[in-house]
């Protein structure tokens, strides 16, 4: 059900998305943000709801375990099942990786490496993001990279869901910077490959799905 208290505690509508409504607030006496999730009109009610925490119970999870990892990513406060709310770390003063790109305020081949070094991480220990742009990537203001967003995440050690991963990322980049693409994601993957030799198995099937959504394209 809606947190219709979330303004009454204080808190206040930051952005709303297809998925949820992102609020910013204080929780025992930390700055947070706080996900609310949305019901789905064209679910069924008991399924939407079973859905909707175990959505939310993956994100916390995985949320989690990257940070276990090493990965800088926001910490969860708190998880209310009742009402569907995530409560998270807010990082104070970050910028998107999208922006600072734009503004070249930083070397794009040393946040191609950053961003590679985590993904290879989270692919190396079987967490696939599932929304790898560079709007989901934050630089603190001592240039320390975040990765955010983790409401789409899953449990995968499959080649194929790590491709699409890997996909996701190249299309966002070569979509939002084209300009800067290609120097971006050799970095990228040069420090994927680094961190996780493993990973080698995902650029065979990569190549694949990049011949599918070239197909894709062709036909519209």
């Amino acid at each position: 059900m809606p947190y219709d208290s979330m303004s009454k505690l204080g808190f206040q509508v930051v952005k709303q998305g297809a998925e949820a409504k992102l609020w910013s607030g204080t929780l025992f006496g930390m700055k947070c943000l706080a996900k609310e999730r949305f019901p789905k009109k064209y679910r069924h009610p008991e399924l939407d709801e079973i859905l909707t925490k175990d959505r939310l119970r993956a994100e916390a999870r995985n949320l989690a375990k990257a940070r276990a990892l090493g990965i800088l990513a926001p910490a969860v406060l708190f998880l209310d099942l009742e009402r569907n709310v995530l409560f998270l770390e807010e990082i104070p003063e970050a910028r998107t990786m999208s922006s600072v790109i734009e503004t070249r305020t930083a070397s794009v081949s040393d946040l191609g490496s950053s961003v590679g070094e985590i993904v290879g991480l989270l692919h190396r220990h079987g967490i696939i993001h599932g929304d790898l742009t560079t709007s989901n990537l934050l630089l603190d203001p001592d240039q320390r990279l975040y990765i955010i967003d983790f409401g789409l995440s899953e449990a995968s050690t499959a080649p194929m869901e790590r491709a699409v991963d890997l996909y996701v990322l190249e299309r966002a980049v070569t979509s939002a910077h084209p300009g800067i693409s290609q120097d971006f994601l050799k970095a990228v993957f040069a420090r994927y490959k680094e961190v996780f030799p493993g990973g080698e198995s995902t650029f065979p099937v990569l190549r694949e799905v990049r011949s599918r959504g070239r197909k894709r394209d062709m036909v519209g």
